[in-house]
């Protein structure tokens, strides 16, 4: 899979162009949903996991059975 991010970006200073840090951050306010969004698939791309890898994880984690056919019945 193509990494989109950096392992170790910033949106602020990767995308937007802040060097030193971004103007919400400075005024006390949370980071842009474009930030929060780099910032999620930098920690996914930086498991190093394909998106097949990590489908079975997030079933069991909802408590979602894996057998779908039971689940019906």
């Amino acid at each position: 899979m193509t990494r989109l991010t950096t392992p170790q970006g910033d949106y602020c200073r990767d995308v937007c162009g802040c060097r030193n840090t971004c103007p919400r951050l400075q005024r006390g306010q949370p980071p842009c949903k474009d930030a929060q969004r780099y910032q999620r698939l930098r920690q996914y791309e930086n498991t190093g996991r394909e998106p097949e890898e990590i489908k079975p994880y997030k079933k069991n984690r909802r408590g979602i059975q894996d057998d779908s056919k039971n689940f019906f019945q």
